[in-house]
């Protein structure tokens, strides 16, 4: 049987957090209201869908490494980092799958349209501009 503990029902709905935000990302997003609306027209068909996997990815990935923290199916225990007992292993195995997921997550993006890089790409020089102001 399982313990109920205080850091098992936060890892739980954290957990949910994540596979909620992952499945929710692949509904509507407003993307003027993430962005502009200079970058939303330079989006096409295929980079909406792009942006939304790579969200998705993200969030599945953290949520996959909160299931395996919840430790199920025994196989926390097969993996030498987040297996360790020790604090130092445990946060470098979250910080790789922190990295993997942040990685990952811009993967799709590769894919994208010229239209919508070039949008993105003077959204952010128009953001750092006023920034510095």
């Amino acid at each position: 049987m399982f313990k109920i503990s205080i850091k098992r029902v936060l890892i739980w709905f954290t957990f949910l957090g994540c596979i909620v935000a992952a499945f929710s990302s692949l509904g509507h997003l407003p993307i003027e209201g993430i962005y502009n609306a200079k970058v939303a027209a330079a989006m096409s068909t295929m980079d909406v869908t792009l942006f939304k996997t790579s969200i998705f990815l993200f969030f599945i990935l953290i949520g996959l490494g909160l299931f395996l923290e919840l430790d199920y199916f025994k196989i926390k225990s097969k993996i030498p980092l987040l297996g360790s007992k020790k604090t130092l292993p445990h946060i470098g195995g979250w910080i790789v799958i922190v990295i993997v997921a942040t990685l990952l997550m811009y993967a799709p993006m590769h894919f994208a349209s010229d239209n919508y890089k070039n949008a993105i790409k003077q959204y952010n020089q128009e953001e750092l501009r006023k920034a510095r102001k």
